[in-house]
C-alpha cells in the first residue's frame, strides 16, 4: 500500500466517523422530538383530566340548590330525568376516565423507555421515572376504603 492508498484510506475512516456521528445526532433528536410530543400530550390529558375535576363541584352545587328549594310535586318528574341524566353523564365520564388511564399509562411507559435511551444512566431524572402508574386497581383500592367495615 503506498503513501496516496494509506490517504484515501484515512479520509474514508474520517467520512464513516462524520457520517456514523450524523447519524446518532439525527437519532438523538428524533428521539427527543418524540419524547417531547409524549410530555405533552400527556400534559394536555392531565390538564383536561384537571379542569373537568374542576367543574364537579360547581355541578354538585347546583344540584343542591335545585333540591334544596321547595318545589311543587309537577317538577319532582323533571328532577328525576335531570338526575337520571346525571347519571349518564357520571357512567360515562367514568369510562373516559378509565380510557385517559390506559393512554396515560401507555405514554409514560413509553417516555419511560426514551429516557432510558435519551439519558442513559441518569434516566431517573426524567419526567416520567419515580411516581405510580395509576390503574383500574385505584379504583377498588377506593371501593375497599370507603366500604362497610365488617
Amino acid at each position: 500500500m503506498d503513501e496516496n492508498d494509506r490517504a484515501e484510506l484515512e479520509r474514508i475512516k474520517i467520512a464513516l466517523k462524520k457520517i456514523k456521528n450524523q447519524a446518532k445526532t439525527e437519532k438523538n433528536e428524533n428521539l427527543k422530538t418524540a419524547y417531547a410530543a409524549v410530555l405533552k400530550t400527556h400534559d394536555a390529558i392531565a390538564d383536561f383530566r384537571s379542569k373537568l375535576l374542576a367543574l364537579l363541584p360547581f355541578a354538585t352545587g347546583a344540584g343542591i340548590f335545585f333540591l334544596i328549594k321547595s318545589l311543587p310535586p309537577t317538577v319532582t318528574i323533571h328532577l328525576i330525568a335531570i338526575g337520571l341524566s346525571g347519571m349518564i353523564v357520571t357512567i360515562g365520564l367514568f369510562f373516559y376516565e378509565l380510557k385517559n388511564i390506559q393512554k396515560c399509562r401507555t405514554l409514560i411507559e413509553t417516555g419511560m423507555l426514551l429516557e432510558k435511551k435519551l439519558l442513559g444512566k441518569d434516566f431517573q431524572l426524567g419526567a416520567f421515572h419515580g411516581g405510580r402508574i395509576a390503574d383500574w386497581s385505584w379504583y377498588k383500592g377506593i371501593k375497599d376504603e370507603f366500604s362497610p367495615k365488617k
